[in-house]
């Protein structure tokens, strides 16, 4: 089972039964993101959470658009603490193993999923107003 939720503070993340806790201490940057090609991919909105790093390792933790609670909580987490930093990003590709296994396991469709990873496999980030000022150039 898959869930995020926000509870005492923080938020707790339920993945294939183990329970993962991210305290607003450890949280960088909170990205709100869209996928870059909207109308190929879909515009569902999700999350990615910048950790701090730990034994010099970073890491984030992906919260997809269709997990249970996942927009809810971030939404909760950010109305009790508005001090963390949120940027609004485009995600150029989302890599396959960030992306959600769908009803058969397969990951075919670009929609983000749910878990923890190292900071080596962030995707590529692009701040929405660096993304207009490029189309602006154009």
């Amino acid at each position: 089972m898959e869930r995020v939720d926000h509870a005492d503070g923080r938020l707790r993340i339920t993945r294939n039964g183990r329970v993962t806790e991210v305290v607003p201490s450890e949280i960088v940057c909170i990205d709100d993101c869209e996928l870059e090609d909207p109308i190929h991919q879909g515009d569902e909105r999700f999350h990615i959470i910048h950790g701090r790093r730990r034994q010099g390792q970073g890491r984030f933790w992906l919260i997809g658009p269709f997990v249970p609670g996942g927009l809810a909580a971030v939404a909760a987490l950010t109305a009790a603490h508005p001090e963390l930093p949120r940027r609004d990003v485009v995600v150029r590709g989302l890599p396959w193993k960030l992306r959600d296994p769908g009803w058969l396991g397969l990951r075919l469709m670009p929609v983000a999923g749910l878990g923890e990873f190292p900071e080596r496999d962030l995707p590529t980030i692009l701040l929405r107003d660096e993304l207009k000022d490029s189309d602006d150039a154009k």
